[in-house]
């Protein structure tokens, strides 16, 4: 939901899937380009870790978090031509150019350029669904989304008749983070190692990250997303000078990339959210990445973000957390980020990161009426979704 003065509107749906390149994976609704789920390359498969793609030498004989571990990443900081090696490897394909992107929908393995085209094609049938200014959204029986999806979508978008699809893509740092670790980490010291200890080999890797992401997103854009989110999961280890000489200069590439695509569904390029975790400190750099609005999550001061984005909107940034807590205090944290969001030029309300697994959602529900004051969404979540729908089917009041 976007507040701007006086007014109230949807703001979309958010997904991606994996393509090209191999380098980022997630999912597309109702659709599956590389497996639903699947981690980044690089990042640690379910049951295991996976041997990180950008190899500091020594890092991974260490086997362990620890001293020894650190010091094989000072070990690998001498060990320049396998690194270059490595690194020419990885940025030798391009964009729709992988031996294998995972799996399509009847499971077969997908080449580059099938995983594009798999996530271009997701993406025009959700857009289906959730209809354009030229044509309402689809009610059709044997849609892709639920009846309740369906019934929520409508709510969302009134009487405008559609709702835009958001699309999405993994900021560079982040995904070099990925590659260069291999799995999660606390604090992501093979990146931030390699950006320090080859900056030749850190402009290569980003660059080609970059590119990737934005034409990612492009596919999605040109496909109908109406707009972007370009998220940056680990943004927030950096310090601000870090961030803005060795990263931000990438994170505007792939803006830029994206910006090439025009969306059929608008007719132009799509306006674009920069999301960063643990961020608040970078929020003047978010800003200046050029992107169209900054996103920010619990750990920011919503009012406070809204006096350093310069013009932009911002996005967030209630607590996922309280959606577990009793409705009074729920209500009382929506309350607070909308009034929060005031000293913005624009507020997209929006959770501060993702919806936990075990969210009721008759609670998002009543949650999306509180925001957009609608009475009768708030019956319908303090009823319970199917109750409601199923006295609707039946003509019952």
């Amino acid at each position: 939901m976007v507040h701007a003065p006086g007014r109230t509107l949807a703001a979309g749906v958010s997904g991606a899937a994996r393509a090209g390149g191999g380098a980022h994976a997630g999912r597309v609704p109702a659709a599956r380009a590389g497996g639903a789920g699947d981690p980044p390359a690089g990042a640690a498969p379910r049951g295991g870790r996976r041997r990180p793609l950008l190899r500091h030498h020594g890092a991974a004989a260490a086997g362990r978090r620890g001293g020894a571990h650190r010091a094989g990443y000072r070990a690998g900081a001498g060990r320049p031509r396998a690194r270059c090696a490595q690194v020419r490897r990885l940025v030798a394909r391009q964009y729709g150019e992988a031996e294998q992107a995972g799996r399509g929908a009847d499971g077969a393995v997908l080449d580059g350029a099938a995983g594009v085209a798999a996530v271009a094609a997701a993406v025009r049938g959700v857009v289906t669904e959730l209809g354009t200014p030229e044509r309402p959204a689809n009610s059709a029986p044997n849609a892709l989304l639920s009846p309740r999806a369906r019934a929520g979508l409508a709510e969302s978008h009134g009487g405008a008749g559609w709702t835009p699809l958001l699309g999405f893509g993994g900021a560079p740092f982040t995904l070099v983070a990925y590659l260069a670790e291999g799995r999660p980490s606390r604090d992501h010291l093979a990146a931030r190692t390699l950006m320090h200890a080859d900056p030749a080999a850190w402009d290569a890797v980003m660059t080609w990250a970059a590119h990737l992401t934005g034409a990612f997103m492009a596919t999605q854009v040109r496909a109908g997303a109406a707009a972007v989110q370009l998220f940056d999961s680990w943004a927030g280890v950096l310090p601000a000078a870090d961030y803005r000489e060795k990263v931000a200069p990438y994170s505007a590439l792939a803006l830029d990339v994206a910006r090439e695509a025009v969306s059929p569904t608008t007719g132009r390029t799509a306006p674009a959210i920069h999301f960063a975790t643990r961020a608040g400190h970078l929020l003047p750099e978010l800003h200046r990445t050029g992107a169209d609005a900054v996103g920010v999550d619990q750990c920011t001061d919503l009012a406070r973000a809204g006096t350093q984005v310069g013009d932009r909107p911002v996005q967030g940034n209630l607590d996922p957390a309280l959606l577990g807590a009793p409705w009074e205090v729920l209500a009382r944290g929506v309350d607070a980020c909308l009034e929060a969001g005031r000293t913005a030029p624009a507020h997209v309300f929006n959770l501060g990161h993702g919806v936990p697994p075990s969210t009721d959602p008759d609670v998002l529900t009543r949650v999306v009426a509180c925001v957009h004051g609608s009475q009768d969404w708030e019956r319908t979540a303090l009823v319970g979704w199917m109750v409601s729908h199923e006295r609707a089917a039946d003509g019952a009041p």
